[in-house]
């Protein structure tokens, strides 16, 4: 069970949380950036020219946010609901963007946003996350089946779908039993 924010001391520990999260945050928009400019086609599965330059955008705005909340004085539950908002709104992005390559490396976006969504605001937001990223990525899925000649693999969509509310369950666990071991040490 989660302790309420009613003590500065929880507020300041949950504002530590925050910056963490935005530390990690900062990294993943530069692997995010790198893997725009990393990224190499598949043969007879050609980027259009203009999704590069949405996505270093995208990458970009992440790194702003990730960086306002990282440096700036005062990490208020405003800034994090709305680096949550950028970050799985920017996953979701990427996961559409890329629709022509069926690879799908972008749905790999989905699940850390689930996690960063369970480590800063619980449970249930993790699980709204998972399942607004899920519905992108299925939708995605159907929408590039009408664009290209790749036959669908449900059960490995499926499978990535569910390891992703996997991910929401098993860092949900490891926070409740990070807090329980914290309870029983006391106070520091």
């Amino acid at each position: 069970m989660r302790a309420r924010l009613g003590s500065p001391f929880l507020r300041s520990a949950l504002a530590v949380r925050w910056r963490r999260v935005a530390l990690v945050r900062v990294a993943g928009g530069g692997l995010l950036g790198w893997f725009v400019f990393d990224h190499t086609d598949l043969l007879h599965h050609h980027r259009p020219d203009w999704v590069p330059r949405i996505a270093a955008i995208l990458a970009a705005v992440v790194v702003a946010v990730a960086l306002r909340g990282l440096f700036g004085r005062v990490w208020t539950r405003r800034l994090a609901v709305v680096s949550l908002v950028v970050d799985a709104s920017v996953a979701i992005a990427f996961v559409w963007l890329y629709a022509y390559d069926p690879r799908n490396y972008a749905f790999a976006l989905i699940p850390a946003v689930c996690v960063e969504a369970v480590v800063t605001f619980g449970l249930g937001t993790g699980v709204v996350v998972w399942g607004l990223g899920s519905a992108a990525y299925v939708l995605k899925e159907l929408f590039s089946l009408r664009l290209s000649n790749h036959p669908a693999y449900p059960p490995v969509e499926l499978l990535r779908v569910s390891l992703a509310l996997l991910a929401v369950i098993v860092t949900e666990a490891l926070l409740e039993g990070a807090a329980l071991e914290r309870e029983r040490e006391g106070p520091t």
